[in-house]
């Protein structure tokens, strides 16, 4: 099966408590989560006849973690109908880290004010962490906010940004 390579800080959110988020994940999907604390690389185990699209959903959870939401959160992607982006935020600025921490801030905001503006207008949740913005969500939840991401990554003022989502919002 697939892998995917989390930060190592995010690693005992991934395991849980005793390992008790890792367990309730593997009885809700039926897969294996094997974790190497040393590397991060996560891999899921398919049981023999198992599900891949479960394992596939398993490896976004993993994904979602290691990007910066909680458990809780991320336990959304075990539903079809939820999707995980992430943005790397290099795309659009290059490798400046002066313009990387400035974009990150446009996105956040001060205060949070921005991420929590998009993720109200929206409906999906966003976290910002590193290089990447990531977008949990329903397709046209995601949609919306990467469009808003996308304005102020690419210099649109915050207020065209709200303008977008205001519209986007009406429209659901």
């Amino acid at each position: 099966m697939e892998y995917v390579r989390i930060p190592q800080r995010r690693i005992g959110v991934l395991i849980g408590p005793d390992g008790a988020t890792r367990k309730e994940f593997e009885e809700a999907t039926g897969c294996a989560l094997e974790i190497d604390s040393r590397t991060g690389i996560v891999h899921v185990t398919l049981p023999e006849g198992g599900d891949a699209l479960l394992g596939l959903q398993l490896l976004s959870v993993a994904r979602a973690i290691g990007r910066g939401f909680s458990p809780e959160a991320a336990r959304d992607l075990l539903d079809p109908e939820t999707y995980l982006v992430v943005v790397d935020i290099r795309d659009h600025t290059g490798h400046s880290r002066r313009r990387l921490e400035r974009m990150r801030g446009r996105i956040i905001g001060r205060g949070g004010r921005t991420r929590r503006i998009i993720e109200e207008q929206s409906g999906a949740q966003v976290a910002v962490q590193g290089r990447t913005v990531s977008i949990l969500g329903s397709l046209a939840a995601t949609e919306a906010a990467q469009v808003s991401v996308g304005m102020l990554l690419g210099g649109a003022e915050h207020g065209s940004v709200y303008h977008y989502l205001e519209g986007h919002r009406r429209g659901r």
